[in-house]
């Protein structure tokens, strides 16, 4: 059997009579216990049990959960301060960027300033009437030889920069104009650069008042002839080669003149070489057609201009250049009606400026002579 209270197992006696004592702990396995009352209750001494806090899923987590909040603290720190680090290496990355773009711009418009207080410069000598004629020209090619160097070699640099194309055409257009006046048949080349650089401009979509002007930069301060007088090529190879360049250039400046009609910097530069392509071909009798074409296109874009800037007195005086010497071709290759229409209308434009300047004597003889000229060519009555 087994004991009740310590649950040892032991073998029992076989007689009812005689209880079963567990030899292990002695008790008497058989007897059965039976609850006696007494007067007085008895006394037991409480057991005191510490009160444990109830288990929480918040409070089973707390440990651990402090444990990842410290890892988390400390993640954030290091996330902050690279992210703080990361601002300021790019705010300091801007502002070296900054610097170094203002210090473009400045040298950029450095440049410009330079370049614009050299053409000025040069401008005065080109049009000053003390290097004027064939007794002056080493004085003009001493001056200018440097000044055309300069340009040249900036143009070269400044159209491998797309950006800078039309830096490039002015500097071109200085040092051709230059050449001219100084008698170098290197303008040829530095014509056919213009046009390709203003072809190249227009496939970029440079805004029209970038474009510089050819007549301001060249052509004013240069006579139609300085453009063919040359003394370092043979007369029959520059002149060709100048022709061909200026039909270039004159293609170019009409394509951008129909792109961009608002702005007549395009027609005042075409009208300022045709002249000089018509004077050029007026002196051989067998261009005389090609030349009246020249005038007769100066003719009709001056029109434009001088109707567009009533005011602008330049327009009004190169429109009655190409009238007088389109009539004049005109009058030569029997064409006489043609020419009196063309002499008649270079008298009501020598009007229109007389009576807006009344005081000038120059402009009353002018009309007068334009008057005169006419009579002798109308017939009479």
């Amino acid at each position: 059997m087994q004991c009740a209270a310590c649950h040892h197992s032991f073998d029992a006696s076989d007689d009812a009579n005689v209880p079963a004592v567990c030899p292990e702990c002695g008790s008497e396995a058989g007897r059965s216990v039976v609850a006696v009352a007494t007067a007085e209750p008895m006394a037991v001494e409480p057991i005191a049990f510490e009160q444990a806090e109830p288990i929480t899923a918040e409070s089973a987590n707390k440990a651990p959960k402090a444990k990842r909040g410290s890892s988390r603290a400390l993640t954030d720190m290091l996330l902050s301060l690279l992210f703080v680090g990361a601002i300021v290496v790019a705010v300091a990355s801007t502002l070296v960027a900054m610097r170094a773009m203002k210090q473009r711009d400045e040298f950029k418009a450095q440049a410009e300033q330079s370049d614009v207080a050299l053409g000025q410069m040069i401008d005065a000598a080109a049009n000053s009437s003390r290097l004027k004629g064939p007794a002056n020209a080493k004085a003009r090619e001493e001056i200018f030889g440097p000044a055309i160097s300069h340009y040249q070699q900036s143009a070269w640099e400044l159209r491998k920069n797309p950006e800078n194309l039309d830096r490039a055409v002015a500097a071109y257009q200085r040092a051709a104009g230059l050449q001219a006046k100084s008698g170098k048949g290197g303008l040829v080349g530095d014509l056919k650069s213009i046009a390709e650089l203003l072809d190249a401009m227009s496939a970029a979509e440079y805004d029209a008042s970038r474009y510089p002007s050819m007549n301001q930069n060249a052509l004013k301060s240069t006579a139609p002839m300085e453009w063919a007088m040359v003394k370092d090529t043979p007369m029959n190879m520059h002149v060709l080669g100048l022709l061909q360049s200026f039909q270039m250039n004159m293609s170019s400046l009409e394509n951008l003149a129909r792109k961009h009609p608002e702005n007549p910097v395009f027609r005042d530069d075409l009208a300022a070489m045709l002249k000089i392509s018509g004077t050029l071909q007026t002196l051989q009798a067998d261009r005389h057609s090609f030349a009246m074409s020249a005038w007769e296109q100066a003719r009709d874009t001056l029109e434009t201009l001088a109707r567009e800037q009533p005011a602008n007195k330049d327009y009004q005086v190169r429109l009655v250049e190409s009238l007088t010497a389109l009539a004049n071709l005109q009058k030569q290759n029997d064409k006489k009606d043609e020419a009196i229409a063309n002499l008649k209308r270079a008298v009501e434009v020598r009007e229109q400026m007389s009576q807006a300047n009344p005081d000038d004597k120059a402009l009353a003889d002018e009309l007068a002579k334009a008057k005169g000229d006419l009579a002798k060519l109308q017939p009479a009555g």
